[in-house]
C-alpha cells in the first residue's frame, strides 16, 4: 500500500487498502496505525476534510479497531 503525504500537523501520511478495508495512519511521531473495517467513503471523506486531526479524532479514533504496527 502507498501512503500519501496528508497536510496535518499530527498525520504524515495516510493510505486506504480497500480488498479489506483497512486505513493505515502514519503519525510525526513515526508510529504507524492499522484502523479495521473502515468504509471507503469514510476514507474519502478524511482526504477531503479541512482538518484531518479533527476528522480523525471525531470518525475514525475510538469507532474503529485498530493495531498499531510495528515497523522496526
Amino acid at each position: 500500500m502507498v501512503l500519501e503525504s496528508i497536510n496535518s500537523s499530527n498525520i504524515e501520511s495516510a493510505g486506504y487498502d480497500p480488498t479489506n478495508n483497512t486505513m493505515i495512519l502514519k503519525f510525526r511521531s513515526g508510529v504507524f496505525y492499522e484502523y479495521l473495517k473502515v468504509p471507503e467513503l469514510v476514507y474519502e471523506h478524511f482526504k477531503k476534510a479541512d482538518s484531518k486531526g479533527a476528522f480523525f479524532s471525531q470518525n475514525i479514533r475510538n469507532v474503529y479497531a485498530c493495531n498499531k504496527i510495528d515497523v522496526s
